[in-house]
C-alpha cells in the first residue's frame, strides 16, 4: 500500500550533521563550552500523528545511534486503539488506569493537576503532547515517572504546583524521574523539544 505523504503531519525533524571545519582548532572551542562530534551518539525525530484513508495512527521514527547526516525513513505505526488520549480534567489516577495495556499516551492541550505521578512502566512506551499540555505536580511529587526501557517523551510541559521546599511532604521531587534505559527525552537520553 502506498503512503499518502501529503497527509503526514510531522511535528519536527532532526538530523546529525558533520562538524564545521575550523582550521587549527581542537575538538572543543569556546573554553570547552562547545563540543564538536563526528557523529551523534543517539538521535530520533519526534513521533507524530498520521491520517491515511480516514484512519489515524501514531508514527514513531526509529532511534539511530552513532550517525551523521539525514535520519533514515521507516516509521513504526501505533494504531489509535493502542493509544490512550487524555481529556481536560483527567487525573493521574485516570491516566494511569487508561494507559494499562496501551503502547502510547497522547496528551491533549490542557493543564493537568496531578496529585500522583503518571507512571510509565511499559517498554517502548510513547508519551506525546499536542499543543503543549502542562502536567502540574500539586503534591510535591514527580509529574512523570519513567521506569520502562526505550520510552520516549515529547511535547510536554512540566510545572511544580508547590514551592521547592514547601511541599506537603517536604522538598519537591524532580518533575521528571527517569529510571528506564535507552529512552528518548531526558539526559542521558536525548530530547525531542521541537515545535
Amino acid at each position: 500500500m502506498a503512503t499518502d505523504y501529503h497527509r503526514l503531519v510531522p511535528m519536527t525533524a532532526s538530523c546529525a550533521c558533520p562538524p564545521a571545519p575550523v582550521q587549527g582548532s581542537p575538538p572543543t572551542s569556546d573554553n570547552g563550552r562547545i563540543s564538536v562530534r563526528e557523529t551523534t551518539p543517539r538521535v530520533a525525530a519526534k513521533p507524530y500523528l498520521v491520517e491515511e484513508e480516514g484512519k489515524w495512527s501514531l508514527a514513531v521514527p526509529p532511534t539511530v545511534k552513532d550517525t551523521r547526516g539525514p535520519l533514515p525513513v521507516g516509521d513504526t505505526r501505533i494504531d489509535m486503539a493502542d493509544v490512550y488520549v487524555t481529556r481536560a480534567g483527567d487525573t493521574a489516577a485516570s491516566i494511569n488506569a487508561g494507559i494499562v495495556g496501551k503502547r502510547a499516551l497522547l496528551l491533549t492541550p490542557a493543564i493537568y493537576s496531578l496529585s500522583e505521578p503518571i507512571s510509565i512502566v511499559t517498554s517502548g512506551f510513547i508519551v506525546l503532547g499536542l499543543g503543549f499540555p502542562t502536567l502540574v505536580a500539586t503534591a510535591g511529587k514527580s509529574a512523570l515517572v519513567i521506569s520502562a526501557d526505550s520510552a520516549r517523551v515529547c511535547g510536554v510541559l512540566l510545572e511544580a504546583g508547590t514551592s521547592l521546599d514547601q511541599g506537603p511532604r517536604g522538598p519537591t521531587e524532580p518533575l521528571l524521574r527517569w529510571a528506564g534505559n535507552e529512552g528518548v527525552g531526558c539526559a542521558p537520553q536525548i530530547a525531542s523539544d521541537g515545535p
